[in-house]
């Protein structure tokens, strides 16, 4: 399976040159992408699934296939799932009974690049209603690198945002920042940004899980259950899992 574009040529199986995708990006919008799932490897610049708002939401899926043979992503420009009161989830659809969000066992996924650091963040949102979004991002087995100047998981700067944020890494080996088995980055946010609005959002939740084999983690800005804000009635709830 080839994709064509232009003056590029996407090589077999593989997905490659797209500086900058969006799925399901805009006021009160929805995009499905449906890849082969003979598809090894996607390379993108910037990826943004399910980025809507502010105050509208918006709905966006990247369908792999529930037989996906992808074994590595990479989005080098940075990458936001659910994002801004979006939707954005990653997997397949499974019939009447809905989407599933699923990434193969023993994918690679890298945001950012050596030379270059990037914002991260599972789910965002900026409405002054509750917005109840999800994000999901859960490896198995597989390796994750960020070259990450943010990863922000769970947060709001409206009235209340409900949102639910997870990224596993639990099974995998893990980089976020110059070397293995270490994080490190400028700012690492886990359901918080409500002190920096004046609304102060409210009742989101957020997951970071690390493997044991994380020897050192450094942190410039770390908020962990944030809920701060002049108006904030509930609770934010943080969990850094290691």
């Amino acid at each position: 399976y080839q994709y064509v574009q232009g003056d590029s040529l996407y090589q077999a199986n593989k997905i490659k040159g797209i500086a900058t995708l969006w799925v399901g990006k805009g006021l009160y919008s929805q995009g499905t992408w449906r890849i082969p799932t003979n598809i090894t490897h996607i390379t993108l610049g910037e990826c943004l699934i399910g980025h809507g708002g502010p105050y509208a939401k918006a709905y966006g899926y990247l369908d792999i296939g529930r037989d996906s043979q992808l074994r590595t992503f990479t989005a080098s420009n940075g990458f936001q799932l659910s994002a801004r009161d979006g939707m954005g989830r990653i997997g397949y659809q499974e019939g009447a009974g809905g989407f599933v969000d699923y990434l193969p066992t023993g994918v690679t996924f890298t945001v950012g690049s050596p030379t270059t650091n990037v914002a991260m963040s599972i789910p965002t949102s900026h409405g002054f209603y509750d917005t109840h979004m999800t994000g999901t991002l859960a490896l198995v087995n597989g390796t994750f690198r960020g070259y990450l100047d943010s990863l922000v998981i769970g947060s709001n700067t409206g009235y209340y945002g409900d949102n639910v944020g997870l990224l596993d890494l639990s099974s995998c080996a893990v980089q976020i920042g110059d070397e293995p088995n270490k994080v490190k980055l400028p700012t690492l946010i886990l359901a918080g940004c409500g002190g920096r609005g004046i609304y102060g959002g409210g009742g989101e939740q957020s997951t970071l899980r690390l493997p044991p084999s994380i020897t050192q983690i450094v942190v410039g800005d770390l908020e962990i259950g944030n809920g701060g804000g002049a108006y904030c009635t509930r609770n934010n709830q943080g969990l850094l899992d290691l």
